[in-house]
């Protein structure tokens, strides 16, 4: 999160969605606001990493001359 909030060129993106649409899911940052974040448990995190990103799912694509 803090990433794009470093390149003004990237966080510009960030400050338009609730000026445009204030009251509306569209102006809500897609990360989630950073007090949200910080309120998640670590487990929450490490288990839903766990669940979702396993071999099972797994997509390897490749381009171009191999």
């Amino acid at each position: 999160m803090n990433v794009y909030r470093d390149d003004p060129a990237r966080y510009v993106h960030e400050l338009m969605p609730p000026l445009l649409w204030p009251h509306d899911p569209l102006g809500y940052e897609v990360i989630g606001s950073q007090e949200i974040i910080q309120r998640i448990p670590r487990n929450d995190i490490v288990a839903y990493q766990k669940l979702h990103y396993s071999p099972q799912n797994l997509v390897v694509s490749v381009a171009g001359q191999i």
